[in-house]
Protein backbone atom coordinates (compact mmCIF):
# COMPACT_ATOMS: atom_id res chain seq x y z
CA UNK A 1 0.00 0.00 0.00
CA UNK A 2 1.19 3.49 -0.81
CA UNK A 3 0.58 6.63 1.15
CA UNK A 4 -1.26 9.47 -0.51
CA UNK A 5 0.51 12.77 -0.61
CA UNK A 6 -1.14 15.49 1.41
CA UNK A 7 0.85 18.27 -0.26
CA UNK A 8 -1.28 20.81 -2.05
CA UNK A 9 -0.43 22.02 -5.48
CA UNK A 10 -1.41 25.31 -7.00
CA UNK A 11 -2.57 25.40 -10.57
CA UNK A 12 -0.13 27.00 -12.98
CA UNK A 13 -0.87 30.64 -13.63
CA UNK A 14 -1.40 31.87 -17.15
CA UNK A 15 1.48 33.87 -18.51
CA UNK A 16 0.72 37.55 -18.89
CA UNK A 17 1.51 38.57 -22.42
CA UNK A 18 1.95 42.31 -22.86
CA UNK A 19 -0.11 43.73 -25.66
CA UNK A 20 1.14 46.36 -28.02
CA UNK A 21 -0.67 49.69 -27.93
CA UNK A 22 -3.21 50.03 -30.73
CA UNK A 23 -2.03 51.64 -33.93
CA UNK A 24 -3.28 55.24 -33.97
CA UNK A 25 -6.01 56.09 -36.45
CA UNK A 26 -5.32 59.14 -38.59
CA UNK A 27 -7.99 61.78 -39.12
CA UNK A 28 -7.42 64.97 -41.10
CA UNK A 29 -9.66 67.99 -40.55
CA UNK A 30 -9.32 70.82 -43.07
CA UNK A 31 -10.84 74.13 -42.00
CA UNK A 32 -11.85 76.65 -44.63
CA UNK A 33 -11.81 80.39 -43.99
CA UNK A 34 -15.58 80.59 -44.38
CA UNK A 35 -16.20 78.17 -41.49
CA UNK A 36 -16.58 75.07 -43.68
CA UNK A 37 -14.78 71.90 -42.49
CA UNK A 38 -13.80 68.75 -44.34
CA UNK A 39 -12.97 65.56 -42.42
CA UNK A 40 -10.84 62.85 -44.03
CA UNK A 41 -10.38 59.37 -42.54
CA UNK A 42 -10.55 55.70 -43.40
CA UNK A 43 -14.06 54.45 -44.14
CA UNK A 44 -14.37 52.57 -40.86
CA UNK A 45 -13.82 55.75 -38.80
CA UNK A 46 -17.07 57.32 -37.65
CA UNK A 47 -17.09 61.08 -37.35
CA UNK A 48 -19.67 63.37 -35.78
CA UNK A 49 -19.54 67.16 -35.80
CA UNK A 50 -21.24 68.98 -32.93
CA UNK A 51 -21.29 72.76 -32.87
CA UNK A 52 -21.36 74.51 -29.54
CA UNK A 53 -23.90 77.37 -29.54
CA UNK A 54 -22.35 80.83 -29.33
CA UNK A 55 -22.84 82.64 -26.04
CA UNK A 56 -21.53 85.84 -24.58
CA UNK A 57 -21.19 84.94 -20.92
CA UNK A 58 -19.57 82.23 -18.78
CA UNK A 59 -23.04 81.20 -17.59
CA UNK A 60 -24.17 80.88 -21.20
CA UNK A 61 -21.21 78.64 -21.96
CA UNK A 62 -22.30 76.28 -19.18
CA UNK A 63 -25.82 76.15 -20.65
CA UNK A 64 -24.39 75.56 -24.14
CA UNK A 65 -22.28 72.65 -22.82
CA UNK A 66 -25.35 71.11 -21.22
CA UNK A 67 -27.28 71.60 -24.46
CA UNK A 68 -24.80 69.67 -26.58
CA UNK A 69 -24.57 66.95 -23.93
CA UNK A 70 -28.35 66.50 -24.27
CA UNK A 71 -28.28 66.43 -28.08
CA UNK A 72 -25.07 64.51 -28.78
CA UNK A 73 -25.35 60.87 -29.94
CA UNK A 74 -24.44 58.45 -27.12
CA UNK A 75 -21.26 56.97 -28.64
CA UNK A 76 -19.77 60.45 -28.83
CA UNK A 77 -21.05 61.51 -25.43
CA UNK A 78 -19.11 58.58 -23.96
CA UNK A 79 -15.84 60.12 -25.19
CA UNK A 80 -16.71 63.78 -24.57
CA UNK A 81 -14.24 64.38 -21.71
CA UNK A 82 -11.32 66.83 -21.54
CA UNK A 83 -8.90 63.92 -21.08
CA UNK A 84 -9.98 62.55 -24.48
CA UNK A 85 -9.40 65.79 -26.38
CA UNK A 86 -6.56 65.30 -28.84
CA UNK A 87 -6.25 68.74 -30.36
CA UNK A 88 -7.54 72.24 -29.84
CA UNK A 89 -7.14 74.70 -32.69
CA UNK A 90 -8.56 78.04 -33.68
CA UNK A 91 -9.23 78.39 -37.37
CA UNK A 92 -8.52 81.80 -38.86
CA UNK A 93 -8.53 82.72 -42.54
CA UNK A 94 -5.15 82.61 -44.29
CA UNK A 95 -4.70 85.06 -47.17
CA UNK A 96 -2.10 84.72 -49.93
CA UNK A 97 -0.37 87.79 -48.48
CA UNK A 98 -0.03 85.92 -45.15
CA UNK A 99 1.76 83.07 -46.92
CA UNK A 100 4.06 85.49 -48.76
CA UNK A 101 4.88 87.24 -45.48
CA UNK A 102 5.66 83.92 -43.77
CA UNK A 103 7.97 82.93 -46.63
CA UNK A 104 9.76 86.27 -46.37
CA UNK A 105 10.14 85.78 -42.61
CA UNK A 106 11.58 82.28 -43.12
CA UNK A 107 14.08 83.58 -45.68
CA UNK A 108 15.07 86.38 -43.30
CA UNK A 109 15.62 83.89 -40.46
CA UNK A 110 17.68 81.63 -42.73
CA UNK A 111 19.83 84.60 -43.70
CA UNK A 112 20.36 85.55 -40.07
CA UNK A 113 21.21 81.95 -39.17
CA UNK A 114 23.63 81.68 -42.12
CA UNK A 115 25.36 84.88 -41.06
CA UNK A 116 25.89 83.46 -37.58
CA UNK A 117 24.04 86.29 -35.90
Amino acid sequence: MTALSTATTTPPTAAVVPTAPPTPEHVLIVGHGDGYFEVFADRHVRVHFQQLPTTGTPEGEIVAEKFIECTMPRPYLDIYYPSNRRLLERVTPIKPSDIARRRADVELLRGIQGAGI
